[in-house]
C-alpha cells in the first residue's frame, strides 16, 4: 500500500504528512535542547544547518505557503540553542570526583559526551563568526520579520486583535512568528553584537528607497524598521544617530497619505520605534516631530495607527511627568506637550468610544489618566471638569455595555475610568462633584463596584471603595449629604462580609470624623468590634492593622469610652507583641500614639495596658522597662524624610518623639521607682522635645497631614476649601489632647516624680535647678 505520486491529491496528501513529520521532528529536538542539552549535542549542528538552510532558502511565496507553526518551531529551535548556557564556548566540567568507584564505562561515556558537547559548542562559535551568520539575519528580517498578505488582511478585518497580537511581550516561547524571529534576533545579538548591528542597520539603509517605492518594498522596509526596533536597546551607543535617522529618515514615510494598507504598517511601525527610542528625542525638532505624529495618528481614522498614537502619547506625557520640576533643555518640550493637552485628551475620548476590545480601551484610558494629571495642573480646573462631564457618562455607558456581554470582561476598564476620577476628585475637589452628570456616573460606579452580591464585585469592589473614599474626603456637604446616611448600610453590609477590611476601616473613620461616633453605636459596636479584633489579631495583615489603629485614634477623639471599648482587648494583645519583639515597626507608632491618647483621657489605664502586656511574662515591670527603651530610642530617631524635609515630616516626627515624652512621663508618674535609673535620660528627652516645640512649632494643618494625611500645601487649599470632611477635621483635631499638651508642664511633673522616688528634694527649686542643669549641658 504505498501511494505513488500522480494526482494532485496525492501529492497533497504526501506534502501533509512530511509537514506533520517535520513538526514533529522540530518539537522532539526542542525538547531535546531543553532536558538533554549535553546528549543531543551530537545531534545539534546537523539540525542547525539544516534549519538555518531552509530558512535561508525560503522565497517570499513559499513563505506564504508554509505553517505558521513549521517558522515558529523552526526560529524556536534557533534561539533556543544560541542561547542555551551548555552550547556557549567555556569548559566542560565532569562529574569525576567519584571516578575511582565508578565503571569505566560510565567515566568513559561521561569523557565522549564531554568532547561532543566541546564539538558542538566550537562549531556554534565558528558559525557566529562565517558569512552565513550575516546571511541568517538578513533572512530573518527580510522573510520573518516582514508582515505577510494574510498579516494585513488581519489589520484591516481585526485591527485591535491585530495589534495585541503585534505588541506582545518578547517571548521565545510564542506561538506568533515574528515574535518568534524577534527573539532569534536578540539572542544572535547577544553573541556577536558588532556583527548584528552592522547587518541590521546597513539592511535598513538599502531598503531605504523613499516614499515612492513600491509596495513590497515598503514592506521590507518596514521590516528592516521592525529589526531596528527590536533591538534598539542593544545596538551600541554611536552606531546610530537617532536625532538624524527621525527627522531625515522616518518622518518622510509619517507624511505620507494613509490610504494603503502598507504604507500604514510601515506609520504603525515608526511609531512604536519612536516609543522604543522615546528617550533619544533630545532636540526640538526629533521631539516636535514625535509628537506631531502621536496627535495626527491618534485621529487617524484606522485603528492600529490611532492605537500606535495611543503608545507614544502615553509615552511622551509619562516621561514629561517623571522630569518634572528638572530645569533643562526639556522644559521646551514640555511647554510644546502641555499646549496640546485640551486636543489630545479630545481626541482621547472619541478614540475609546470606538473601541471594542477590553484591553486596547484600558490603554486609552490609561493615557487619558495621565492626560488629566498633567492637564490639571496647567489649565482652568472648570474646562477639564467641563470636558469630563461631556465624555465620562458616554464611556461609562459604553462600559457598562461591555460588561453585560461577558462577566468580568469589562472590570479592567472600569477600574481605568475610576482611576481617572479618583485623578480628578484629588486634583480639582468638589467641583467635580458639582457636575451634575460626572456625579450621577460616580455615585452610580460606587453602586455598581461595592455590590458584593454581583460577580464583578470580585474584582472591582477595592476601587469602588477607594473611589467612595475620595468622594467623602473632597466633596462638600451639599454634594455628598444625601447619600452618606443612605450607604452606612452598604457599608455596614461590606463589613458583615468581611470584604477589604482595610478600605472599609479607612470609610468607617471618615464617617465618624464627620457625622459623629453615633454611626457606629448601639448594635453597630459589636458589628465593628468583631472587625477591629480581627484587624488587630494574627489573621489580620500589617495593612489592616493600620488602618484599624488610624481608625481608633480617630474615634478616641471624640469618644474616648466608645474607642476604648473597641480596644480593649485588642491593645494588650499588640503590647504582648511589643514585649516579644514580634510586633511590626510599621505598627509601633500608631499604637504608640494610641496608647498615649488613652492615657491622657485616663491615666489609670497605663497600669492596666503594662499588666496586659507583661502578661505573655515577666508581668507589668517587665512590660514597663522594655517600653521605656523603646520609648527612649526615640530621642536622637530621624527619618530619611525628615533630614530631607519632606513636607509634612517635620511634624510627624516631633509628634513622634511627643508621644514618647508623654508616655515617659506617665510611667514615670506611675512606677517612678522604676524609672529613677533612667533619671537624667527622660529628662534630657523631655527638655530637648520642649526645646523643639518652642523652636519649631506646628499648626493643626501640619497635624492633619501627619495624623489624617490631608496635606495642606498652597497647591491643595482651593481643593479643601469646599471640603465638609477637611473642615470637621480640622475642628476635631485641634482638640487633640496630644496635639494641646503643655509639654514643659508635664516635663516639670516627670521631675518631680522622678526626685521624689530617687528620694531627692523635690520642691520647685529643686526641679528648676535640675531642668536648667540639664538644658545647660545639652548640645544645642
Amino acid at each position: 500500500g504505498s501511494l505513488a505520486a500522480g494526482s494532485a491529491a496525492e501529492v497533497s496528501l504526501w506534502r501533509e504528512l512530511a509537514a506533520k513529520s517535520c513538526t514533529l521532528i522540530n518539537k522532539c529536538c526542542i525538547a531535546a535542547v531543553d532536558k538533554h542539552p549535553k546528549g543531543f549535542a551530537p545531534a545539534v549542528v546537523p539540525f542547525l544547518q539544516v534549519y538555518v538552510e531552509t530558512i535561508m532558502h525560503l522565497d517570499y511565496h513559499a513563505l506564504q505557503g508554509v505553517s505558521q507553526k513549521r517558522l515558529v518551531l523552526m526560529t524556536r529551535f534557533l534561539a533556543k540553542v544560541f542561547h542555551a548556557p551548555a552550547y556557549k564556548r567555556g569548559p566542560v566540567v565532569l562529574n569525576l570526583a567519584s571516578a575511582p568507584g565508578r565503571p569505566p564505562q560510565e567515566v568513559q561515556q561521561e569523557e565522549a559526551e564531554a568532547q561532543e558537547v566541546q564539538l558542538c559548542r566550537r562549531a556554534i562559535g565558528d558559525f557566529f563568526e562565517s558569512p552565513i551568520f550575516a546571511q541568517l539575519i538578513e533572512a530573518l528580517i527580510t522573510k520573518f520579520l516582514l508582515l505577510t498578505d494574510e498579516e494585513l488582511e488581519e489589520w484591516e478585518s481585526d485591527p485591535e486583535g491585530f495589534f495585541l497580537v503585534s505588541n506582545l511581550d518578547l517571548d521565545i516561547e510564542s506561538e506568533v512568528r515574528r515574535c518568534c524571529a524577534e527573539a532569534l534576533l536578540l539572542f544572535l545579538m547577544e553573541r556577536n553584537i558588532e556583527s548584528t548591528t552592522r547587518v541590521v542597520l546597513s539592511l535598513a539603509a538599502e531598503a531605504d528607497k523613499g516614499p515612492g517605492a513600491d509596495r513590497q518594498a515598503l514592506r521590507l522596509t518596514e521590516a528592516c524598521l521592525h529589526a531596528i526596533d527590536a533591538t534598539a536597546l542593544l545596538i551600541p551607543t554611536g552606531s546610530l544617530d537617532y536625532e538624524a535617522f527621525i527627522v531625515n529618515d522616518l518622518v518622510k514615510y509619517l507624511q505620507m497619505p494613509s490610504t494603503d494598507v502598507v504604507v500604514r504598517s510601515l506609520q504603525g511601525r515608526i511609531l512604536h520605534l519612536l516609543v522604543t527610542v522615546s528617550s533619544e528625542l533630545q532636540s526640538e525638532a526629533s521631539y516636535g516631530h514625535a509628537l506631531k505624529a502621536g496627535l495626527e495618528f491618534l485621529q487617524s481614522p484606522d485603528v492600529v495607527l490611532a492605537l500606535y498614537g495611543v503608545k507614544l502619547l502615553h509615552k511622551l506625557c509619562l516621561a514629561d511627568i517623571l522630569r518634572k520640576g528638572v530645569k533643562s533643555v526639556q522644559e521646551a518640550q514640555s511647554a510644546l506637550l502641555r499646549q496640546h493637552l485640551g486636543p489630545m485628551l479630545g481626541s482621547s475620548f472619541q478614540l475609546a468610544s470606538k473601541l471594542q476590545d477590553a484591553e486596547t480601551l484600558q490603554m486609552a484610558l490609561k493615557l487619558i489618566a495621565i492626560e488629566i494629571e498633567a492637564l490639571t495642573e496647567q489649565t482652568n480646573d472648570a474646562e477639564t471638569v467641563a470636558m469630563l462631564t461631556t465624555h465620562v457618562p458616554q464611556m461609562w455607558q459604553t462600559i457598562l455595555a461591555l460588561s453585560e456581554k461577558e462577566a468580568g470582561f469589562g472590570a479592567p476598564c472600569q477600574s481605568s475610568l475610576i482611576n481617572i476620577l479618583l485623578l480628578l476628585i484629588e486634583k480639582v475637589g468638589d467641583a467635580c462633584l458639582r457636575a451634575n452628570q460626572l456625579r450621577e456616573v460616580v455615585f452610580q460606579l460606587i453602586g455598581f463596584c461595592v455590590n458584593v452580591g454581583a460577580s464583578h464585585a470580585t474584582y472591582l469592589l477595592e476601587d469602588g471603595l477607594k473611589l467612595w473614599r475620595t468622594v467623602m474626603l473632597y466633596g462638600s456637604e451639599a454634594s455628598i449629604s444625601d447619600s452618606i446616611q443612605s450607604s452606612l448600610g452598604t457599608l455596614l453590609g461590606i463589613i458583615q462580609a468581611g470584604k477589604e477590611n482595610h478600605e472599609t476601616l479607612c470609610i468607617l473613620k471618615v464617617y465618624v470624623l464627620l457625622c459623629g461616633p453615633e454611626v457606629i453605636r448601639g448594635e453597630r459596636e459589636a458589628l465593628v468590634k468583631l472587625l477591629v479584633e480581627h484587624c488587630l489579631s494574627e489573621k489580620g495583615t500589617v495593612k489592616e492593622a493600620f488602618a484599624a489603629l488610624d481608625f481608633l485614634y480617630a474615634t478616641t477623639l471624640v469618644d474616648p469610652d466608645l474607642s476604648y471599648r473597641l480596644a480593649q482587648s485588642a491593645v494588650p494583645f499588640l503590647l504582648q507583641k511589643v514585649a516579644s519583639k514580634q510586633l511590626s515597626r510599621a505598627l509601633l507608632d500608631p499604637l504608640l500614639s494610641l496608647i498615649a491618647l488613652f492615657v491622657l483621657w485616663n491615666g489609670s489605664l497605663l497600669d492596666v495596658f503594662l499588666s496586659a502586656g507583661g502578661s505573655g511574662g515577666g508581668g507589668s515591670d517587665a512590660m514597663a522597662d522594655e517600653l521605656a527603651k523603646i520609648l527612649l530610642s526615640f530621642k536622637s530617631l530621624r527619618s530619611v524624610h525628615e533630614f530631607l524635609a519632606v513636607p509634612g515630616a517635620r511634624a510627624a516626627g516631633s509628634l513622634k518623639r511627643k508621644v514618647a515624652v508623654i508616655l515617659l512621663g506617665f510611667i514615670a508618674k506611675y512606677q517612678p521607682t522604676r524609672m529613677a535609673k533612667y533619671k537624667d535620660h527622660v529628662l534630657q528627652f523631655g527638655v530637648s522635645q520642649v526645646r523643639e516645640e518652642v523652636q519649631n512649632s506646628f499648626s493643626v494643618e501640619d497635624l492633619l497631614d501627619a495624623k489624617a494625611g490631608l496635606t495642606t500645601g498652597s497647591e491643595h487649599a482651593e481643593v479643601w476649601g469646599s471640603s465638609a470632611f477637611f473642615a470637621k477635621a480640622k475642628e476635631v483635631f485641634s482638640r487633640d489632647p496630644i496635639y494641646t499638651l503643655n509639654l514643659r508642664e508635664l516635663v516639670g511633673h516627670t521631675a518631680e516624680y522622678i526626685l521624689q522616688a530617687a528620694r531627692e528634694n523635690s520642691d520647685q527649686q529643686h526641679v528648676d535647678a535640675l531642668l536648667t542643669n540639664i538644658m545647660g549641658n545639652m548640645k544645642v
